[in-house]
């Protein structure tokens, strides 16, 4: 019983020790004063501290581009590339593909997929992935393939390259802000002048590497003349007349829509939504009739030509009888009109190239197709095959493309932004930079001359022909026509107007000893013969794109929506309530 109360006074004691320390604590309205110099404190509050700091610094850094300067993204092979290097080459490809969608009517939207996807289902940012992890590959290799080889660029390229970063710069700066504020809203943050600059300049020499390399592969004449032999169909020169008729689908003006961008009335709004859709209804019935009628006057045209075309002089005839729907072919401009000359690399139709080839194709045959619902009909009538024996020939040219005659016109003449470019602006603007190039030539007869003498308020390229074959050139036929001619003799100049590319001032050299069809066997097989070398080396494990831990800070095309904006509600959980208020759907849309 003793050590019982005992045991219970101790118990007491403590409890009232215990009582005057929390008294003691609780003086002052329970607020007991902090004391500084407790070290338990400092151990506490400057770790927090120091953690805060470090967190504000690094989210600041990467708020402003700095961390993105130095933070891994992706690495291949040796090469570890940051995620500013990163956001240049993902958004150039995107901000390439979304021009080249909307030249189809298409707006990129990350998440749908991509019609353009090599594999079904694909989205355009998985496309978009894809396509940088394939330039960070090829650009790598290719890039330090040049380096060991000591590729740079020249005086003139790299003038050049200087040039055309400065009027980039200019255009990207035409509206508001600097050069730095435009190439982060473009590529991404922590992509600055210097890391552009940097960028271009490696992926030129790069470029660079993969078109001189292959001219350091010879091949002897008994090599080349087994590579004939072994793929004559890629090799021969094709003999033939083409036409392409393209029957005029009537123009359907289209209907003044109402305006519903200010209607706020339910009922109005869905009453002007009616009328647009019936006025749309009615526009695309009379297109689908004008689209009809010239494809029906397509198939009769076929019938007509099936039955008048029996020989090259009755192929003439009926394309001069219907000269009116003629269409010159982009790919292949006729030696005289109508016949070519052309190997079959340089024909844009599967189905004419299909027709030539056949082994048992014999003169004068014909192929004469028009597709159903189409208004074009293709005619072509084999005349010959052969090899080229021509001589190659060594030629240099200066090109100024069409927008940059067009760009020079429009400044010399101080017309408005808006003014409508009529044809006879275009003819004015040629004969204009005719002139000029005329002049230039006077001074400028040599290849040396041409390439370091620029055309004078023009932007143009040189270009050396050193083995020119006018079967393989993606020139205006008359350029071959005219480099071709016996009597062309060396110093001879001319200017040559095409109306798709630009203009073409040209100076004749000389004719070589190499027969044409040795040239242009070597061309092809060295390059084919380096792209499989280089397909090898990109293929290797070690060059494959492996992301580093800090990709996920990359500005993955920030200018392109996730969604599209229709559908973005979609993506949000279904709301309870059918009669959810505009303003609630609108936020949901935001998130």
């Amino acid at each position: 019983m003793a050590e019982e109360k005992k045991e219970i006074s101790k118990v007491e004691l403590a409890r009232e020790a215990r009582e005057e320390r929390l008294a003691e604590q609780n003086k002052d309205g329970g607020k007991a004063p902090l004391k500084l110099n407790d070290k338990r404190v400092s151990y506490i509050t400057i770790p927090v501290l120091v953690i805060v700091l470090i967190a504000a610094l690094l989210w600041g850094s990467v708020a402003f581009g700095l961390a993105q300067k130095y933070l891994p993204a992706a690495k291949v092979g040796n090469r570890t590339y940051t995620v500013a290097e990163y956001n240049y080459v993902y958004n150039s490809i995107a901000n390439q593909m979304a021009n080249y969608a909307r030249n189809y009517g298409i707006n990129i939207v990350l998440n749908e997929v991509s019609p353009f996807a090599q594999k079904k289902g694909q989205t355009w940012a998985e496309v978009i992935k894809d396509a940088t992890d394939k330039q960070l590959n090829r650009f790598t290799v290719a890039y330090a393939e040049a380096q060991k080889k000591g590729i740079t660029l020249d005086e003139k390229e790299q003038k050049d390259l200087d040039g055309m970063i400065e009027k980039y710069k200019e255009n990207l700066t035409k509206g508001a802000g600097t050069f730095s504020e435009a190439l982060i809203a473009t590529y991404g943050k922590g992509v600055d002048e210097d890391l552009f600059r940097r960028m271009v300049q490696e992926q030129t020499i790069a470029e660079k590497y993969t078109r001189v390399t292959p001219r350091d592969i010879k091949y002897t004449v008994p090599e080349l003349e087994k590579k004939y032999q072994a793929a004559k169909n890629d090799y021969d020169v094709f003999d033939f007349l083409y036409a392409t008729l393209n029957v005029k689908v009537a123009n359907v003006e289209k209907p003044k829509y109402p305006d519903t961008s200010k209607e706020k009335d339910k009922d109005k709004l869905k009453e002007l939504n009616e009328k647009s859709a019936k006025l749309h209804k009615e526009y695309q019935a009379k297109v689908d009739a004008a689209t009809k009628k010239a494809a029906d006057e397509a198939a009769a045209l076929q019938k007509e030509a099936e039955a008048a075309i029996k020989d090259p002089d009755t192929f003439k005839a009926f394309v001069e009888k219907h000269k009116d729907i003629l269409q010159t072919e982009q790919a292949m401009k006729p030696v005289s009109p109508n016949h070519y000359n052309r190997i079959i690399s340089m024909i844009a139709d599967n189905d004419l190239v299909k027709f030539l080839s056949d082994s048992k194709r014999k003169a004068n045959d014909k192929l004469i197709s028009h597709k159903e619902k189409s208004a074009t009909v293709n005619l072509a009538m084999y005349l010959n095959r052969f090899r080229d024996e021509a001589k190659t020939i060594h030629a240099a040219v200066r090109i100024v493309r069409k927008n940059e005659i067009m760009r020079q016109y429009t400044l010399t003449q101080k017309l408005k932004p808006e003014t409508k470019i009529t044809d006879e602006h275009v003819k004015a603007a040629y004969a204009a930079a005719e002139k000029v190039l005329e002049n230039y030539l006077q001074d400028a007869k040599t290849p040396d001359k041409m390439k370091a003498t620029e055309i004078k308020g023009y932007q143009s390229s040189y270009l050396d022909m050193v083995d020119f074959v006018p079967s393989t050139s993606p020139f205006a036929t008359e350029v071959a026509t005219w480099l071709e001619s016996a009597e062309r003799k060396s110093g001879d100049t001319k200017v040559f107007q095409d109306k798709l590319m630009g203009m073409y001032a040209v100076t004749f050299v000389k004719r070589l000893d190499t027969p044409a069809w040795q040239s242009t066997v070597s061309y092809k097989e060295a390059d084919k013969q380096f792209q499989h070398d280089f397909e090898v080396m990109t293929a290797k494990a070690e060059n494959e794109v492996k992301s580093a831990w800090a990709a996920g800070l990359a500005d993955l095309a920030p200018s392109l929506p996730k969604y599209a904006p229709n559908k973005a509600a979609d993506n949000q959980p279904a709301a309870k309530d059918e009669k959810q208020s505009t303003a609630t759907k609108t936020d949901a849309a935001k998130k």
